[in-house]
């Protein structure tokens, strides 16, 4: 039951997560960036995104493409994570719900490749691409 209400709450969501990876050329970075690019980030790292859940079922690294890497992990904030576990469709997704996808080089999960976030604010989605390193790459907040 929950796997099917995870894949019909999600099913706007890889198309939004489509658009923007590929948007993004994780090649060279952007230059001037606002600074709310590495403030993204940051916040993400200061709630310490890693101890966040995963997609209902999400069965570990897993297989992708460019431009986030060959393997992808992904992480959902305690917002995104709750609206997903909520009964009946969801009409919106909550402001603040936040997605981190890490990509990685290898299935292992060892070689970080890039860095990837969405958050939702002010009713639009904010996303971001960093190298491996946390340098910006991308940022979009609707506005940029």
């Amino acid at each position: 039951m929950q796997t099917r209400h995870f894949d019909r709450a999600f099913r706007s969501a890889p198309a939004i997560a489509m658009v923007v990876l590929v948007a993004c050329d994780p090649a060279a970075p952007a230059d001037g960036l606002p600074p709310a690019a590495a403030a993204l980030l940051a916040d993400v790292r200061a709630a310490d995104y890693r101890g966040w859940a995963h997609p209902p079922d999400w069965p570990g690294p897993t297989a992708g493409r460019a431009p986030h890497g060959a393997f992808s992990e992904v992480w959902i904030d305690p917002t995104l994570a709750a609206a997903v576990d909520r009964a009946g469709p969801i009409a919106a997704w909550p402001e603040g719900s936040t997605l981190v996808c890490e990509g990685f080089a290898d299935a292992e999960a060892e070689s970080l490749a890039a860095i990837q976030i969405m958050r939702k604010q002010d009713g639009v989605w904010t996303w971001a691409q960093y190298a491996a390193d946390g340098t910006p790459l991308v940022y979009s907040d609707g506005d940029t």
